[in-house]
């Protein structure tokens, strides 16, 4: 992985580069937010600037770009097809209606095993593999 925070030269250019080490599988991004908590409703509110709407939208359809979202103990991979759904403050029911949640604790197994399958492209034909 490789963090990124360059608004100058790219803006909305999203936080974390990675590549899988996995077979057939490609690099992809991550948009990092994280938040205190739910508001007074109990919905949750994270903020995506307008040049990181911009940015994904261009992007997901060619490269992998998630959106990692966290708040107290619980965590959220929201694919970057689903990026307008952030522009609204959301309940924990809308939440995992686009994205996958799990616990903090199970982030590194969680998020390992969803880029892997959002990265795995079948290669055949390209450059001769």
């Amino acid at each position: 992985m490789t963090w990124h925070e360059d608004g100058l030269v790219n803006p909305g250019v999203p936080d974390v580069s990675y590549v899988m080490n996995a077979d057939k599988s490609e690099t992809g991004w991550l948009e990092l937010k994280a938040i205190e908590g739910a508001d007074k409703n109990g919905n949750y509110k994270f903020t995506l600037e307008p040049s990181q709407h911009r940015w994904i939208k261009d992007h997901y359809p060619r490269v992998p770009v998630h959106i990692l979202c966290a708040t107290d103990n619980v965590c959220w991979l929201v694919p970057g097809e689903h990026h307008g759904i952030l522009l609204q403050s959301r309940s924990l029911d809308q939440l995992n209606l686009f994205g996958v949640g799990f616990q903090r604790e199970a982030l590194r197994r969680v998020l390992h095993y969803q880029l892997t399958l959002a990265t795995g492209r079948r290669r055949d034909g390209l450059f001769g593999v």
